[in-house]
């Protein structure tokens, strides 16, 4: 087994994950004072589910987001087949998702000369793009529960 030190060569480490949400995501519990009202519209059944797909660079502050209407090998080669060309010769890190495993994803990334590591099992903990989805969700909640948005505003 041939072991890659990625930090002591200087390449490009890229995190890639997917995350879905509800498109009318409810929170089932809030803090707020006891007895106090919570001030907020939600009618249940108001979207289908959306797929983001996303990547971030440690060569760069910027991260790279698109949307899906689910997790599927051929959303994550169009997804990385943008992203890939900007970071030849990179580290691609992702976990074990059956889309992530496919040939086609193989050969284009060997077309980039990327070397893919996947993370083990139930360690997203190590793939700071969930950092991303972490804010991006917690935002879209707090646009849900704001009492001035409407279903028909979102």
């Amino acid at each position: 087994m041939r072991h890659v030190h990625w930090l002591e060569d200087d390449r490009d480490i890229l995190y890639f994950d997917e995350s879905s949400c509800n498109l009318w995501q409810k929170k089932l519990k809030v803090w707020r004072p006891v007895d106090a009202p919570l001030p907020c519209y939600l009618q249940p059944q108001q979207g289908g589910n959306v797929t983001m797909l996303g990547a971030v660079s440690t060569k760069s502050d910027k991260a790279f987001v698109t949307i899906a209407a689910k997790t599927a090998r051929e959303h994550v080669i169009e997804f990385l087949g943008r992203y890939l060309p900007e970071h030849e010769g990179a580290v691609l890190v992702m976990d074990n998702h059956k889309a992530h495993r496919s040939k086609e994803l193989r050969d284009l990334c060997e077309d980039y000369k990327v070397t893919v590591a996947f993370l083990p099992s139930n360690s997203s903990q190590l793939n700071p793009v969930e950092r991303l989805w972490s804010l991006v969700k917690g935002q879209w909640a707090k646009l849900l529960l704001d009492s001035r948005i409407t279903p028909s505003q979102v």
